[in-house]
């Protein structure tokens, strides 16, 4: 009778069980003194540790720590702007049962002071903003929320109905969790579908044809969601409409 190798089981049971993955999330938000102000983009920083054997740089601090400097350091700060928002990713990744990888994502929101504006309390977000959101969840791997609305993926833009942009933050059938500007902070609430509007002409939606909007109705067709269309009917005038049954 062959004698039992422990060490060849052992190894053999951390091959099987290899590429293990976890995914840990959590937020710092700052506080905010002045009210007049507008997000502008948004930065990101990453660090990164290897650890084999149990052997390697472990602490968590200083990994965040990295990843804050390396997001300051790929966006310096004009003298009216500032870092709000700090949002925390953290990503553990172990091969062969041996080999424990470690990457920290830190993002943040940059706003720019405004020393005048009509509307003191007003914020908006910017185009570069949303787009640097949604270029960030690219590069990550943003998570496809598409199950039942296509190819939606988190911190796609999307109208509220009043026709303020905002960011799906994630969906499902019914409900969509959506990050906007309110008064003068960042809000995150969730909306039934009904009450957001996809944005016609993005990337994964077809254009809503102008056809469709009933003939005592003038506007331009700029989002839609199951049951409403919402038109652009002036500068900052929205109205929402219900859609034609098919």
């Amino acid at each position: 009778m062959k004698k039992f190798n422990l060490p060849i089981f052992c190894l053999f049971i951390a091959l099987i069980t290899s590429s293990c993955y976890s995914l840990h999330q959590g937020n710092i938000s700052s506080n905010l003194v002045e009210s007049n102000f507008t997000y502008k983009e948004s930065a990101m920083g990453q660090a990164s540790s290897l650890i084999i054997f149990g052997i390697g740089i472990s602490k968590k601090d200083d990994l965040i720590n990295q990843a804050k400097q390396n997001l300051e350091s790929s966006r310096f700060l004009a003298p009216n702007e500032r870092y709000i928002n700090y949002v925390i990713d953290k990503k553990t990744s172990i091969y062969f049962g041996i080999v424990k990888k470690q990457l920290f994502t830190v993002h943040a929101d940059i706003i720019s002071i405004n020393e005048t504006q009509d509307n003191p309390m007003s914020t908006e977000f910017r185009e570069n903003y949303l787009r640097k959101r949604t270029e960030d969840a690219k590069l990550l791997g943003s998570i496809p929320l598409g199950k039942y609305w296509h190819n939606v993926k988190q911190y796609d833009p999307i109208f509220l109905s009043d026709g303020r942009k905002a960011l799906i933050d994630d969906l499902n059938k019914n409900e969509a969790k959506v990050s906007y500007i309110e008064g003068n902070g960042y809000q995150t609430k969730t909306l039934k579908i009904s009450d957001i509007f996809f944005v016609v002409n993005s990337n994964h939606f077809p254009a809503v044809k102008q056809e469709m909007l009933p003939a005592n109705e003038q506007g331009e067709v700029v989002g839609f969601n199951t049951e409403k269309i919402l038109i652009k009917n002036g500068k900052q005038n929205y109205k929402i409409i219900t859609a034609p049954k098919k």
